[in-house]
């Protein structure tokens, strides 16, 4: 019976051991989840994000000379750019972030507002400064995005800029190409009045006047046509 009683003791005193390592671990990971929820280093992209000016200039004017903010800045930038947020794009931009910074993927804010179709941030990123032809690890750059969406007056702006007409991405496709896979005619008068050159082809050989025509977009392909493009063999 003592024995019996004193296994049950050291049972228990086991039980509340445990219990107590639990407490401690709970405390402690609760105490770093905190710490790092408040030292986040993506706050700032989260506020961007959600397009929370006031936030943004908040933590910029907090955090104005960190590493962090530098690298953070530049994402949320992007983001920024991506939601067509020109408010939170000009307060990043004047709190010190660089325009040209690169994501992972060597993606700009630049690329990212002409992807999303947003002119007028295209514009003022340009006016900023912003590369016009910096190009992505897949070769993407400014020009062919604002193409390949149709973006009449930011492919302009872009050319004003002094945009490579010409630039090819990673496949060998250039603007004026998926101007016409897409049967954007506009963009395709624009370029072609700007030097594109009406018989470049991508990597796998088609042009964009076979492009064009494979998409059924006969005011394009009749434009081409007009425009010295040669038929395929």
């Amino acid at each position: 019976m003592t024995q019996l009683i004193a296994m049950q003791i050291t049972t228990l005193q086991a039980i509340f051991i445990v219990l107590m390592v639990l407490s401690l671990v709970i405390v402690l990971f609760g105490h770093f989840a905190s710490k790092r929820s408040n030292e986040r280093p993506d706050d700032l992209v989260g506020a961007a994000g959600r397009g929370d000016l006031a936030r943004v200039k908040e933590l910029l004017a907090a955090d104005a000379n960190s590493d962090a903010n530098r690298s953070d800045g530049g994402i949320a930038l992007i983001m920024a750019a991506e939601n067509g947020d020109l408010e939170v794009a000009e307060a990043l931009l004047a709190g010190g972030v660089d325009v040209n910074f690169k994501f992972s993927d060597g993606r700009t804010a630049l690329m990212s507002a002409c992807q999303e179709g947003h002119s007028t941030l295209v514009q003022a990123l340009l006016a900023k400064g912003a590369e016009v032809n910096a190009q992505a690890s897949n070769g993407g750059a400014a020009l062919i995005l604002a193409s390949g969406k149709g973006n009449l007056e930011a492919v302009r702006a872009l050319l004003a800029k002094g945009a490579d007409v010409n630039i090819k991405e990673g496949d060998g496709a250039t603007a004026l190409f998926l101007a016409c896979q897409y049967g954007y005619l506009e963009v395709v008068r624009l370029l072609v009045a700007e030097g594109a050159d009406v018989n470049a082809k991508a990597n796998d050989g088609e042009s964009a006047l076979e492009a064009a025509t494979r998409r059924k977009h006969t005011d394009v392909k009749a434009f081409l046509l007009e425009k010295g493009a040669k038929r395929w063999q």
